[in-house]
């Protein structure tokens, strides 16, 4: 073995070792300070604020570049709020300003490089800290999971887009046993293929099912079209990484007839929110960042119920901060104090992101949440997706199963016409399969026409 591939394996010896304790630690801040006032929250949240915009400052030469020309220094913060003087970043930035929103006191071996999904129709990468950013991440998700029941060491199901070596000659698993998780492919969920993963949830009888809502979604439509009884013994379904839907959750609570726990997070790590015990409220971590919900006009959104855009300042990412960054994801406000007496912000529900939503002739956006596609109506449809390129038109592509009928043609015409409105016009095409996005994901709505809060 030459030296340098043994400082090769002693470097990630170290990085490994270095990402136990940075999980380890933040997992047992976050059993104290979720229960802290609201006050010592923010003044966390000022500390670590204040600390992030020095670095920026003096690290990142866009940030740099940007807050000279408007006059600001982190030493001018006082207060949070103040954090709106500073300008909005977005993905289109990061894309055209790569180099210069990278700090230059990383070396690129520390660094991995991350890449978006591109669900907002702009994909992009960015640089994080190896090994450590997905520790703490990792942290703060289990964290949330505590609240479903799940403790570190218990069995998991996998349903989330990994790719599973043999699954096309029909073994669709794979077993980590560090992990103690079972992953199985959510590429090839047919129903000629799920009787063998329903025998492979039972013969493993983890507690909890880890997934994609929309992979888990397929297997629950299956179950309840096959009057198959729920697995006693999972105690509850872990979503997240795409936006459950209520129709979706009412589904999987009445196939699996257990807690369906969501959490709402992105891969550039800026914001971080989940449900509790007591409701299905959102709570936003505020030790994971700072997160403002605006309006078109760039104003506070206050009002119980109304709906704004998520403006996300991470705390965890210092080799590429994201800055009152855009999301582009929707989250509608609520204003009261959850019974579980955490004093984080809530959300009532992530509305979706902006690329989710179908626009009309007359520029009304529809939300996919308001099409609720779970009833009788389309109990002969296998799967569906909306496609929309102009506005005033949407595609629906179906995947019919054998029972699907002409009567299913007009009442799918007839039902989800009413719910798009007299303004826009709607065509069914019939495929034989719906591809999945590259990381596994199903997209309920390809939105083509390009969109901007505030249009």
């Amino acid at each position: 073995m030459t030296d340098i591939q043994k400082d090769g394996i002693i470097t990630k010896s170290m990085g490994f070792a270095r990402a136990g304790l940075a999980f380890a630690g933040t997992y047992q801040f976050l059993g104290k300070s979720q229960w802290w006032p609201k006050e010592r929250l923010e003044e966390y949240q000022l500390k670590q604020l204040k600390t992030l915009l020095n670095h920026a400052f003096y690290n990142v030469p866009y940030y740099k570049k940007a807050w000279s020309e408007i006059n600001f220094h982190p030493n001018d913060l006082e207060r949070l709020t103040d954090i709106k003087r500073l300008p909005i970043t977005t993905k289109q930035i990061f894309q055209d300003n790569f180099e210069a929103l990278r700090a230059t006191n990383f070396k690129s071996a520390k660094l991995s490089y991350v890449t978006t999904g591109g669900s907002t129709g702009i994909p992009f990468g960015f640089f994080e800290e190896k090994y450590l950013a997905t520790a703490r991440e990792m942290a703060f998700i289990h964290c949330l999971w505590r609240r479903a029941g799940y403790r570190l060491g218990d069995k998991r199901i996998v349903l989330r887009g990994k790719l599973i070596e043999g699954a096309d000659e029909g073994r669709f698993y794979r077993y980590n046993p560090v992990r103690r998780e079972l992953s199985l492919s959510s590429y090839h969920m047919i129903d000629e293929n799920l009787p063998v993963y329903i025998k492979m949830i039972k013969d493993f009888g983890a507690k909890f099912i880890h997934a994609y809502p929309s992979s888990i979604t397929i297997l629950a439509d299956y179950m309840k079209r096959n009057q198959l009884s729920p697995f006693r013994f999972i105690e509850a379904i872990l979503v997240g990484s795409e936006n459950l839907y209520d129709w979706q959750r009412q589904l999987l609570e009445d196939s699996f007839q257990c807690k369906i726990y969501s959490w709402y997070g992105h891969a550039e790590k800026a914001v971080l929110a989940g449900e509790c015990e007591e409701s299905h409220h959102y709570h936003i971590f505020p030790e994971y960042g700072i997160t403002e919900l605006i309006d078109e006009s760039g104003n506070d959104v206050t009002r119980d119920g109304e709906v704004g855009e998520i403006i996300a300042t991470g705390f965890g990412n210092y080799a590429m901060p994201f800055i009152r960054y855009r999301t582009m994801d929707l989250g509608v406000r609520a204003t009261n104090q959850c019974t579980c007496s955490r004093n984080y912000p809530l959300l009532r529900k992530i509305e979706g992101r902006l690329q989710e939503l179908i626009v009309t002739d007359d520029n009304r956006l529809i939300s996919m949440t308001a099409i609720n596609m779970h009833n009788s109506l389309f109990d002969n449809v296998r799967q569906f997706q909306f496609y929309q390129e102009r506005r005033g038109e949407v595609v629906l592509n179906l995947v019919k199963s054998s029972s699907y009928g002409e009567q299913d043609d007009c009442r799918i015409r007839d039902e989800i016409g009413a719910k798009l409105g007299r303004n826009m016009r709607l065509q069914l095409i019939f495929v034989d399969e719906i591809p999945r996005t590259k990381s596994g994901k199903f997209r309920f709505l390809i939105q083509k026409i390009p969109m901007v809060r505030g249009d």
